[in-house]
């Protein structure tokens, strides 16, 4: 970029604080900068006429925003994905049209090509492809991985992906969608389309594709390079899915800290974008950075590899070829293989290797020397290799999503149907969705939304057909009908609902206590000083030898038992709940409405992490607790919480000697003799067998003051003695290599044995 253009955004950001300057009161606004991230002005297209191509289909038709709600067009499969990701290794021939290109590409039923871009510069090499459903209404842009004879991708692929610098194929493929995006955002202004955006790519165009998800929701162009957006709610939230990426999250969070404040008013997050990642069998590509997102492991066909690909660089060929990837999905359904037994050859990833440098690093060296089968790598762990294998998978479940599918407004309006649908005195779904005029599409939307589930951030269906229904229906309902949105959000504005919705959160809270198996002795007087006291605000229980959630389990029931609570008179959740209801229905507004005497009970767990925005809330609360004599508060933390010294600095610095710390053991006399046959009945693992703990100590040992309280009471399973392991076959890890040497005399008459005999020993 040339020093006039960044002259020219430093004179516009500049003069737009110094406009903010003229507000004595107003804070500065100037925004960072990084122009690293520039317009690629050589970029080409195939179709300059984007535009004109996407008007001249719907300028005849007559679309309402009732007809676009009910075609109901499904997300595309990933087999659709993965083709258009394959498609784009596919090169014009000289001279082809675009209309002789789309009928090579051989597209999936009404699918278009929209446009290619490329960028022929031996420094970038980029290429991409937009292609479009017209009816469903739908884009796909579709970024071209590594080319080993493009010596712009190879730069790409060192510089960019290995060692983390801007690259020109960054700029080139946020050029690409910006323009798209751009057009269509024109086009559904004018026509009042619906359209959804979609991003994939294979290997280093997974890479880019994640890229270009980040610049699409957080960025905007201005001038000649890409600065943070604005209003981040009113921007696109592509659907990404990318297939055996290198993983992009390390270079994702670098373009964060440069694009985004870095302490107070933080408003990029990685974890909001709606990135869905397939790995094939961990190889040198895959393990190459961190992944963000929804990782999934998928088990590609590797019976039909050689001797050679298995134990030669060819293996990062074989495990990361596109082909394989295609051949996974099955084309009739565009979901994935089953085995013989009918289980998805699939798995939802919870850790992942890294081949860290040229050298590939410990973690891909002990992975691989500790796994089991070339495509199963579910090694047979033990204490001693465990922390050296970053490699975890867990079942996959087709109910399930992360939120993130979702963007901000779209889960601030599930979280809110999902309240009102438990409040039917208060809430009419056909009332919520009038504005649509047709009492079928009423009735229908009621039926959509009536099965799904909210657990922290994931949303959960009766079945993945459901789930895969709901996503894009939601879309489409707040979108051209954003009246919906608006009334689901005043319908929780009465203090009356709002105290029904925390009475319901707590209600669940109460119910999981009432499912533990933990029951603990009766004690009128331990905590009724701090009820009864005048002085005192908030009793911060620092849980020693147990964790938080058995900390609340016993303050709450010692004050049920001690006649402490009265019906809507308490309110039991943990903080990270409370921040997320808060930010719907502010829960000091509910409070400071409160005049009858009311106990708050909250846990708050070792990872919890507060940002300013947290902060800020938490602050808010404490001052208004503060002012109302009849509140008090029970917080329940671990006394190793990463939070702890924060929250207590902000309690003592409120509060002063209203905030009150003491250190809460969790003992086995603590809990009745029932709650302990109970606990007894678990089993424990034996140097491998598992055995009941009742079959080993009776609940009046002595033995049972060592037990680990608050892991039985999370169904952990203890530990004693290290398995002896018992390999299936030969493993030389288990044999100590040892050189036993031993002296024999041997007779004289044998030595001098004149026939010469020979003798067997």
């Amino acid at each position: 970029m040339s020093a006039l253009d960044s002259a020219d955004i430093q004179d516009s950001t500049t003069a737009g604080l110094a406009s903010q300057n003229d507000q004595p009161t107003g804070p500065s606004v100037l925004l960072p900068f990084s122009g690293n991230l520039s317009v690629d002005e050589k970029l080409k297209l195939s179709n300059t006429n984007i535009k004109q191509t996407i008007d001249n289909f719907y300028k005849d038709r007559n679309i309402s925003p009732l007809s676009q709600l009910i075609a109901r067009s499904p997300f595309p499969t990933p087999h659709v994905l993965a083709q258009f990701a394959s498609k784009t290794y596919t090169d014009y021939k000289p001279g082809e049209t675009d209309a002789q290109y789309e009928t090579r590409l051989d597209l999936p039923d009404g699918w278009k090509l929209l446009t290619t871009a490329s960028n022929g510069s031996k420094t970038n090499g980029y290429f991409g492809a937009a292609f479009w459903h017209p009816e469903h209404q739908q884009v796909v842009i579709a970024h071209r991985g590594t080319d080993p004879t493009n010596l712009g991708a190879l730069w790409t692929d060192i510089v960019g992906v290995l060692f983390k610098h801007h690259v020109s194929q960054m700029c080139s493929a946020s050029t690409f969608a910006h323009k798209v995006v751009e057009l269509l955002r024109e086009v559904s202004r004018k026509e009042g389309v619906n359209f959804q955006i979609f991003y994939t790519g294979h290997s280093l165009g997974g890479w880019l594709a994640q890229i270009t998800t980040f610049t699409t929701k957080y960025l905007k162009k201005e001038r000649k390079t890409f600065l943070k957006c604005d209003n981040v709610s009113q921007s696109f939230h592509p659907h990404t899915v990318v297939f055996d990426s290198p993983g992009c999250k390390d270079m994702l969070l670098q373009m964060t800290d440069k694009l985004d404040v870095r302490l107070d008013g933080r408003s990029i997050d990685i974890e909001h974008l709606d990135i869905t990642s397939y790995l094939s069998a961990p190889n040198r590509i895959n393990t190459c950075n961190k992944h963000v997102g929804t990782v999934y492991r998928i088990f590609t066909e590797f019976s039909d590899m050689s001797w050679l690909r298995k134990h030669t660089a060819l293996y990062t060929l074989e495990a990361h070829s596109m082909q394989k990837i295609l051949e996974f999905f099955k084309p009739q359904e565009g979901q994935v293989h089953k085995d013989e037994q009918g289980k998805l050859n699939i798995q939802v990833v919870i850790d992942w290797p890294i081949s860290a440098g040229l050298r590939r690093g410990e973690e891909y060296k002990s992975f691989f020397k500790g796994a089991k089968h070339l495509n199963d790598y579910n090694p047979n762990t033990t204490e001693e290799n465990y922390s050296m294998l970053r490699y975890q998978t867990k079942p996959y479940d087709e109910r399930v999503n992360r939120l993130s599918v979702f963007c901000g407004q779209e889960r601030q309006f599930l979280e809110s149907y999902l309240w009102l649908r438990q409040l039917p005195e208060f809430f009419k779904p056909k009332e919520l969705f009038s504005v649509m005029e047709d009492e079928q599409a009423q009735e229908n939307a009621e039926k959509i939304l009536q099965n799904f589930e909210i657990e922290k951030d994931t949303i959960r269906c009766a079945d993945g057909s459901a789930l895969q229904a709901l996503i894009p229906y939601v879309k489409r309902l707040l979108f051209l009908f954003p009246q919906i949105k608006e009334n689901t959000k005043y319908a929780l504005l009465s203090n009356e609902i709002r105290n029904r919705v925390y009475q319901l959160e707590t209600r669940r809270y109460v119910e999981r206590i009432s499912q533990s198996p933990l029951e603990f002795k009766y004690d009128a007087s331990i905590f009724r000083e701090f009820v009864e006291s005048g002085q005192q605000k908030i009793l911060n229980l620092q849980i020693v030898d147990g964790d938080e959630w058995t900390g609340l389990i016993k303050v709450y029931q010692v004050l049920q038992k001690t006649g402490c609570l009265s019906e809507g008179q308490y309110t039991v959740l943990t903080l990270e709940r409370l921040l997320t209801v808060n930010m719907l229905m502010d829960f000091s507004t509910l409070m400071q409405s409160t005049v009858t005497p009311h106990i708050l009970l909250m846990a708050c767990d070792t990872n919890q992490l507060l940002d300013e925005e947290a902060e800020d809330t938490i602050r808010n609360l404490l001052n208004t607790i503060k002012q109302k004599t009849n509140i008090k508060i029970f917080l329940s933390t671990p006394s190793d919480c990463s939070t702890l010294s924060v929250l207590q600095q902000m309690g003592r610095g409120i509060f002063g000697k209203g905030f009150f710390t003491r250190d809460e053991h969790l003992t086995w006399s603590d809990i009745t003799t029932e709650s302990q046959e109970k606990l007894l009945r678990q089993t424990v693992s034996v140097q491998g067998t598992d055995i009941a703990l009742n079959e080993l100590i009776s609940a009046d040992s002595p033995v049972t003051k060592l037990l680990p309280l608050g892991t039985l009471m999370e169904g952990k399973q203890l530990q004693i003695g290290k398995a002896v392991p018992i390999p299936d076959t030969y493993n030389e890890g288990y044999y100590i290599g040892r050189t036993l040497h031993q002296h024999r005399a041997i007779k004289q008459d044998i030595l001098t044995d004149k026939l010469k005999k020979t003798f067997l020993i």
